[in-house]
């Protein structure tokens, strides 16, 4: 074996790529090795991102309701834009009224959870949903939870709904909420949601 002591790996002028290993061989770094990509963060295809990747999430302020309400009338699928303590994690997630932008290609796991003020009615009919521009769906609408109350349930009605889909960059997704054979308007008043994006490939 043999040491090479340097300061920079280039390719050879007028070559695309510098190649390390070879068929079923391994690369490793020495013990106490730290991998820094903070400077120069390098785009890395085709590899779990094991929890550095980009992320957004949102959580009520308070455990007792949003600090603004959302009233919605029956029989239409509505915006849920009352989102509290909205965070970001990366760069590559963003968020605006209600909607979510991923700018980077991957699979991402979509999650939410919202408090309704009553399903007091037998018979009424809720449905979560995720919509917006992605590879499942382009423009198109999934349910994430979808609920029809055979008893009164009476206040504080909860759904909660997760799945994993994949994007496209520059992919869009929002949440939304309906109800029918109920009240004329019910009221989210408390909920969740996350975006996290789990690989770069899909």
């Amino acid at each position: 074996s043999s040491t090479i002591e340097v300061n920079t790996i280039s390719p050879i002028s007028g070559s695309s790529d510098v190649t390390l290993g070879g068929s079923s061989k391994n690369i490793k770094f020495a013990s106490g090795t730290t991998v820094d990509f903070s400077t120069n963060t390098p785009t890395v295809n085709g590899l779990p991102l094991a929890g550095t990747g980009n992320a957004f999430y949102s959580k009520p302020n308070n455990g007792g309701a949003w600090s603004s309400s959302q009233t919605i009338g029956a029989g239409t699928f509505t915006l849920l834009t009352g989102w509290e303590n909205q965070t970001t994690i990366g760069s590559g997630v963003t968020y605006s009224s209600g909607t979510i932008t991923c700018s980077s290609a991957g699979l991402y796991f979509i999650h939410a959870h919202i408090e309704s003020s009553t399903a007091t009615s037998t018979g009424q009919v809720n449905k979560l949903t995720i919509q917006g521009t992605n590879d499942y769906s382009s423009g198109g609408r999934m349910e994430i939870a979808n609920l029809q109350t055979y008893a009164n349930l009476g206040d504080n009605f909860r759904m909660s709904g997760a799945m994993v889909v994949p994007f496209g960059a520059g992919g869009t997704i929002d949440f939304q909420f309906r109800h029918d054979n109920g009240p004329s308007n019910v009221v989210i008043r408390n909920g969740s949601i996350s975006v996290v994006q789990l690989t770069t490939n899909k």
